[in-house]
């Protein structure tokens, strides 16, 4: 019973946060992102809480289960006032009988008392879930209110809202194709998941020896040219994002990461679908000029990601503002729950730039999650910390593709 009921109560809290999420983005819209952070901040608080709890919760259900089979009394009971030739008097027959009667009422007014505790404390739980989930909601919407979201942040810096849709929705993109479809595509474009953790550190390795050439003006435009068809073909209005590239400490040469981040940003299975589309500003400084660029993607040393903001990690990447930050020791080696559940390094950093940047967009840390196993992830979703059952996955689903700034 304990395994059939957490579940349903964890399951609970999440639906409920999420309608309630995403009833609040759509009736606060026009109070600005703040309100819509504090849902998500809310609702994702809420989920650890309750999955927290629950496991506690779990515990002491176990325990008073334990409880209650000891108190319970037993089926049978030898009357000691038995005479030698097995047949007793009637005196002390009703005797028998009446203390017999007393410790099986005593026994079970144990149990029931037993079980008022646990349901009772059960429900005591719960409702602790949900208060410490908005406790700790507020505070993450006030730790992260300037520094933005990290890819994997601890449970309390996670944001969470349905801003996207009810997780079974599911829609076609406008390019053909649906979300699930591109990512299973992309998966199978792809080396097969038994050969990722054999094969990762050579293609960590191969990246690192070789120096690829810029990408032409050329191969650029041609680039360009398909998102920009995709993004009119959404039917979303056509929303170009010029972005700067630059780098933060020892993370060697940039060109891989500049041809990288085009090409993601400008592939028809990404934003493009959402209506964005991306332009380099080459050249250009964000550091002389601020509105040079309407975001800077930055790949930065491990020991400078804090540098951007306290509530960044030097494990994980981070988005700060316009500064969408990609921590290179991330670029280089992924994650190994990534790796293990299938994906590679090269999908991971596709990953990475899509979600981080998707934060620029005004999207929020899980605010879709993995809704059944063996399925493609939320790009949203942190799937650096915990793809949840879910199989990695580096673009948009089709409850995903909106953009807000």
């Amino acid at each position: 019973m304990t395994h059939q009921v957490w579940p349903a109560v964890r399951s609970f809290v999440v639906r409920t946060t999420t309608f309630i999420g995403r009833v609040l983005r759509r009736g606060v819209a026009q109070l600005g992102p703040i309100a819509v952070r504090a849902a998500g901040a809310i609702r994702s608080a809420a989920i650890r809480a309750a999955g927290a709890i629950a496991r506690a919760a779990r515990r002491i259900v176990s325990l008073g289960s334990q409880v209650i089979r000891d108190l319970r009394p037993s089926a049978t009971s030898e009357d000691p006032a038995a005479t030698s030739d097995g047949v007793a008097s009637d005196g002390n027959a009703k005797s028998s009988a009446a203390n017999n009667a007393a410790e099986s009422s005593s026994g079970k007014a144990h149990v029931y008392l037993v079980r008022r505790i646990v349901v009772f404390g059960s429900a005591a739980l719960v409702v602790l879930a949900i208060v410490l989930g908005i406790v700790f909601g507020v505070r993450a919407l006030v730790g992260n209110g300037g520094a933005g979201a990290n890819d994997a942040g601890s449970s309390t810096q996670s944001q969470a809202a349905g801003d996207a849709g009810d997780h079974g929705s599911s829609g076609s993109g406008k390019d053909g194709a649906s979300g699930k479809d591109a990512a299973a595509e992309s998966q199978s474009d792809n080396t097969d998941g038994k050969d990722n953790t054999d094969n990762k550190n050579n293609e960590g390795s191969s990246d690192q020896q070789s120096t690829p050439e810029p990408l032409s003006a050329d191969e650029r435009a041609a680039i360009l040219s398909k998102a920009e068809q995709t993004a009119t073909e959404s039917g979303n209005e056509l929303i170009t994002y010029t972005y700067c590239v630059a780098s933060k400490g020892e993370v060697g040469d940039l060109t891989e990461f500049a041809n990288t981040v085009f090409s993601t940003l400008n592939d028809p299975r990404g934003w493009p679908r959402a209506g964005a589309v991306f332009q380099e500003n080459e050249g250009a400084d964000p550091n002389t000029d601020p509105n040079a660029c309407s975001m800077t993607l930055t790949l930065a040393a491990a020991d400078q990601m804090t540098s951007f903001s306290t509530e960044c990690s030097d494990e994980y990447s981070c988005r700060v503002g316009n500064d969408v930050v990609i921590n290179v020791d991330r670029w280089n080696n992924a994650t190994e729950g990534w790796l293990n559940a299938g994906g590679t390094v090269s999908r991971y950093r596709t990953m990475v730039i899509n979600h981080e940047v998707g934060h620029r967009l005004g999207h929020l840390d899980n605010e879709l999650t993995c809704s059944a196993v063996n399925q493609p992830a939320p790009l949203m979703q942190q799937q650096s910390m915990d793809l949840l059952g879910c199989t990695p996955n580096e673009w948009p689903l089709d409850e995903e593709l909106w953009v807000s700034e």
